[in-house]
């Protein structure tokens, strides 16, 4: 937004273009926002063990319904889908990201299982006090 604000005030002083000269300016920094959004989206996805594919995914979908993109892409304040896919798959290679995880069913199962232990515990030591006071 700094960015943006500062070259809308430095470029308000070219006569006539001043408006297109900043527009053009500003489609290109929202374009590297979004492509260091795509960037660091993956790099939480495979951190936190989400498959990494997950954005580049959404990318191949969104790409498959890309009709109402501009005639012009750098008209355009976001990258071109086919090129987002392309720099999310190089990514994800070149750093090895895993791409097949569960989408946290792995998580889910310590949780399950650490739940059914406690549970388990929990009927093993009532079954315990009902004997216990059945004899006495």
């Amino acid at each position: 937004v700094t960015q943006g604000n500062l070259t809308a005030s430095v470029t308000g002083f070219i006569p006539y273009a001043g408006n297109t000269v900043t527009n053009l300016i500003v489609f290109d920094y929202s374009r590297d926002m979004e492509r260091q959004a795509d960037i660091l989206g993956t790099r939480i996805l495979s951190a936190t063990g989400y498959a990494a594919d997950g954005m580049r995914n959404l990318m191949v979908t969104l790409s498959k319904q890309d009709r109402d993109r501009p005639i012009f892409s750098w008209l355009s304040t976001h990258p071109i889908t086919d090129e987002r896919t392309r720099y999310l798959e190089s990514l994800i290679q070149t750093n090895g990201y895993n791409r097949y995880a569960y989408e946290g069913v792995a998580r889910h199962n310590e949780i399950k299982a650490k739940v059914k232990k406690i549970l388990d515990e929990a009927k093993k030591k009532e079954k315990e006090r009902k004997r216990k006071r059945d004899r006495n």
